[in-house]
């Protein structure tokens, strides 16, 4: 069975104080977007 997601990820971080977009910003030295992704490709 195949399986599709679409992950949102705009947005410019600006509530979180920064000038980079928060889909970029790192979380245990990998940006956002990398550690969402990677949580769909383990599924």
């Amino acid at each position: 069975m195949k399986r599709a997601v679409i992950i949102v990820a705009g947005g410019k971080g600006t509530r979180m104080g920064s000038s980079l977009p928060k889909q970029f910003m790192q979380i245990g030295g990998q940006p956002i977007l990398c550690r969402t992704i990677e949580k769909f490709q383990t599924v």
